[in-house]
């Protein structure tokens, strides 16, 4: 199967992409091997002197008649991609309905690939380990006076290590800031101690 043309049917405002693929073997046993063609919507920006040019919209929306809709998506059969969505890997039918999820939660989703998301089980786990990095620390109008060694957790689930590497323990060390009014003042910094592999999607913490 071809990948979505990135040239829109139009200069500005909504058009359409193509896309197409070639069937190698028939289906056996009475089967089909479904559409051949697709077309989704595309928008290449407000037209110069139209309603929507004075108009910004979410990321994931688009201006029509001077307003943010969200896409409206058509049904697709060989189209599925992967998604990153709070922290948690999401099948969606195609790159449209990703889109449109991001646009009605209003969420920032990220895509992984241009097939399903696999289980987390077959993810084939790396190792997860906290890894040093040092940089200055900001709290509100005051900063470290020297940097810190904060650290970062690395590695994780194959291709896709941040998606469960993550901090599970922190510790606090007071450090001395200096601020802005030319005061110094004394703040907790946290530093990562811990790192595990976590497939699960991060909770809320109870208040």
């Amino acid at each position: 199967q071809s990948t979505w043309g990135t040239i829109c049917s139009r200069s500005c405002e909504i058009g359409v992409k193509r896309r197409s693929r070639t069937i190698l073997k028939p289906a056996k046993f009475g089967g089909a091997c479904g559409e051949t063609a697709q077309t989704e919507k595309c928008y290449a920006g407000p037209c110069p002197g139209a309603k929507c040019e004075q108009v910004v919209c979410d990321p994931a929306a688009f201006c029509a008649n001077g307003h943010c809709v969200c896409p409206q998506c058509q049904p697709a059969t060989f189209s599925e991609v992967c998604g990153l969505k709070d922290n948690k890997t999401v099948t969606y039918e195609s790159d449209c309905f990703m889109r449109r999820d991001a646009c009605i939660s209003k969420k920032i989703i990220k895509k992984i690939k241009n097939t399903k998301c696999s289980d987390p089980t077959e993810a084939n786990p790396s190792k997860c380990m906290v890894v040093n990095k040092v940089t200055k620390v900001k709290y509100g109008s005051c900063i470290t006076m020297n940097a810190l060694a904060v650290n970062k957790c690395d590695g994780g689930c194959g291709k896709n290590p941040k998606i469960c590497c993550r901090a599970s323990q922190h510790s606090y060390v007071r450090v001395q800031f200096s601020c802005e009014n030319g005061t110094r003042k004394y703040f907790p910094v946290p530093t990562i101690a811990r790192c595990e592999l976590n497939l699960r999607p991060k909770q809320p913490r109870l208040k």
